[in-house]
């Protein structure tokens, strides 16, 4: 068997103290075994996870069975009366369903709510948490409303939000909406950098030009000729146009080779293409986010993102896809559209007018296609990616990954020839010599080993980088003050220069000084 992570037992012991929990990890890190141990410690006790897709649920299911643990899926497709009752007689240790079945199904809900029932929850965990925050307007409503489900539980039952992508922002709404006390949670940040991921950014030559994905199945004489890989697209539409392109240009007994899923295909269809897929009968699959977040399939080496996501956030939980098995090396290319880099007009026109806007709106303004800031940065940066996404995300520190094996921006720097005329993956990448370890360079704050006079064993939490961030308005207040003073520095000294305001200060840079409480003045600046 596995030997727990110290950081999952202290989330153990956490939950067992009735402690509100957050987990912060990327995707084969171990998040699941955190909040499922507890099961084996009180077999009387259920867990209920919600999960965002049924697909998800179903996989879960068949990991949870394989420990030995009871384990049901509720949802809209296996919902019935008798099922009802077998979880009221506590045939089920772990309950794995949705925020939809629990707030809109009232059979289901009045099972959950009820005092007699409820007691016997341990925990209720909320699995790719991040969803809160990304679905929780008009497509999932209910998970804007997720926090209602602390007005019909005991509030001694503690939830747990974990994922592999919570910036500062996201993972201030999902307290908000839990009402989470930042002061009394359980929080553990391991960050989401994979090592053992490759970077990479690719201009298209134009906008939804499927040949841009050619390098896929160039030369495939075999289905062993062609990577372990998924493209993913934003709309259902181009996920079938896509899927039918890569078809058009391989030879007939590899065209079943690739296949496509979204949230649209018949639930049987699904499952036939992911057990396809997971058993290796298809070697590339197209999908949408909605279809391909239930993917925990440890062997994909290749993951294709075709034209920019909404967010940074969005795009590092697709490539969190690669590479699940972390003795494997894989690669993930970001296809950018031209019209992302292409300005609308000239940068010292904007820094010469008189617009009382940031300097931030001003430069967004100058694109023809609007994107995220965080997004933008990581996309625009030519410094090494990694050290963009540690920002954006509040990463914890971290070894530093070897420059080939990092980005293409730290690859160019030590190799002769660039990451985009070099073969998908080489055998070096592939085949490390040694395994990559999980990082786990963060502590976490874990119960005290001495109880209080009441009994308790109060939090011990270490002082780490978390506690010295700014956040919330204060942090929106010193980021302004320094977006004000890079522009004034700029049309004070440099207005007549031909660089823009970033080579004073860049916007990461930028972010991590505003980020930064021991940062008041110059001085202090010069210190750190």
């Amino acid at each position: 068997g596995k030997v727990p992570h110290n950081w999952q037992l202290d989330i153990v012991e956490a939950l067992l103290l009735g402690l509100n929990c957050e987990l912060i990890a990327g995707t084969g890190y171990g998040k699941s075994l955190a909040f499922i141990l507890p099961s084996f410690v009180n077999t009387k006790k259920m867990v209920v996870i919600l999960y965002p897709l049924n697909m998800l649920e179903l996989d879960q299911a068949r990991r949870f069975h394989d420990m030995g643990l009871p384990t049901v899926v509720v949802n809209g497709e296996t919902w019935t009366s008798e099922l009802g009752k077998e979880i009221k007689n506590r045939k089920y240790q772990v309950i794995l369903t949705s925020p939809e079945m629990c707030l809109q199904y009232d059979e289901f809900k009045k099972i959950l709510t009820k005092p007699s029932f409820s007691k016997d929850i341990s925990s209720f965990v909320v699995d790719e948490a991040h969803c809160i925050s990304q679905w929780g307007g008009d497509f999932r409503k209910e998970y804007g409303h997720i926090g209602e489900l602390r007005a019909f539980v005991p509030r001694k039952i503690p939830f747990i939000v974990d994922s592999a992508t919570l910036p500062p922002a996201v993972l201030d709404e999902i307290r908000e909406k839990l009402f989470i006390d930042p002061k009394d949670v359980f929080h553990v940040n391991l960050g989401n950098d994979r090592p053992n991921i490759y970077q990479e950014v690719r201009i298209m030559s134009k906008p939804g030009d499927t040949r841009e994905l050619d390098f896929l199945i160039q030369n495939a004489r075999s289905a062993e000729d062609l990577p372990r890989t998924v493209v993913f697209v934003n709309s259902v539409v181009q996920c079938q146009e896509v899927w039918r392109e890569l078809r058009k240009q391989l030879p007939d007994h590899l065209k079943d080779k690739v296949a496509f899923l979204h949230a649209q295909r018949h639930p049987t269809a699904k499952e036939d293409v992911f057990e396809a897929f997971r058993d290796k009968n298809i070697r590339i699959l197209v999908a949408t986010d909605a279809a391909g977040m239930g993917m925990d399939i440890p062997d994909i080496i290749l993951v294709v993102q075709f034209g920019i996501p909404a967010t940074l956030s969005i795009w590092f939980q697709r490539l969190g896809h690669a590479g699940r098995d972390l003795t494997l090396r894989a690669r993930t290319i970001l296809l950018v559209e031209p019209s992302v880099l292409k300005k609308v007009n000239n940068r010292k026109d904007n820094e010469d007018s008189s617009s009382d806007e940031d300097s931030d709106e001003e430069e967004i303004d100058q694109y023809y296609q609007h994107i995220e800031q965080g997004l933008r940065e990581w996309i625009e940066t030519e410094d090494c990616r990694r050290i963009v996404a540690d920002v954006y995300f509040h990463n914890p520190p971290r070894t530093p990954t070897r420059p080939k094996f990092c980005c293409d921006n730290c690859a160019r720097k030590v190799l002769p020839t660039s990451t985009a005329e070099a073969p998908i993956l080489d055998t070096e990448i592939n085949c490390p010599t040694t395994p990559i370890s999980t990082p786990s360079s963060t502590t976490p704050s874990s119960p005290s080993s001495t109880p209080d006079r009441n009994g308790k064993r109060p939090m011990h939490t270490p002082r780490h980088t978390e506690a010295q961030r700014r956040r919330g308005q204060h942090l929106k207040e010193v980021r302004a003050a320094l977006l004000q003073w890079r522009k004034t520095k700029f049309m004070d000294k440099y207005s007549s220069s031909p660089f823009t305001a970033q080579a004073i200060l860049p916007n990461a840079v930028l972010t991590t000084v505003a980020l930064n409480r021991r940062v008041n003045n110059i001085e202090e600046l010069r210190v750190v």
